[in-house]
C-alpha cells in the first residue's frame, strides 16, 4: 500500500507540473451547488484573481463575464445540461478592470445513473 501511495503521489505530482505549465485555465466543479474542486494556476493570470477566492465564491466566474455578454453566456449555459458540452467566446472584467476576450469549453460529466454530476472545461485568452 505504501508503494502504491508513493505513487499516486508521484503521478499528481507530474499532473501539476502539467497543468501549471499551461496557459490555459483548467478547472472542474462538482454539481449540482458548483462547488470549485480544481483550478489551474493560470487562473490567477487570466482572471487576476487569487486561486483561494475560486473556491470560495461559486459565482466568482459570472461575476467576471462583461455585463453585455451575459445573457448569450446564460443562455448557453441552460443548454450545457441538454447539449453536454458548449464552446463559448465571451469578454470578461479581470480583478485589475482589464478586458479580456475568452474562448472556453465546457463539458458535463454525468454519474452512473445518468445525473449531471462534475462540470469540467477549459478557459483560454484570445
Amino acid at each position: 500500500i505504501e508503494k502504491q501511495k508513493k505513487l499516486l503521489i508521484a503521478s499528481k505530482d507530474r499532473l501539476e507540473l502539467v497543468m501549471g505549465s499551461l496557459e490555459e485555465v483548467v478547472w472542474g466543479r462538482n454539481l449540482p451547488d458548483y462547488q470549485m474542486q480544481y483550478v489551474s494556476n493560470s487562473v490567477v493570470n487570466l482572471y487576476g484573481c487569487p486561486m483561494a477566492d475560486w473556491y470560495e465564491n461559486p459565482n466568482l466566474w459570472s461575476d467576471m463575464i462583461h455585463p453585455d455578454d451575459l445573457a448569450q453566456v446564460e443562455k448557453e449555459g441552460e443548454s450545457l445540461f441538454t447539449k453536454g458540452i458548449t464552446e463559448l467566446e465571451y469578454r470578461i472584467i479581470t480583478a485589475d478592470k482589464e478586458i479580456k476576450w475568452i474562448h472556453s469549453t465546457t463539458r458535463i460529466l454525468k454519474s452512473t445513473d445518468g445525473k449531471p454530476d462534475f462540470m469540467t472545461g477549459i478557459a483560454k485568452d484570445i
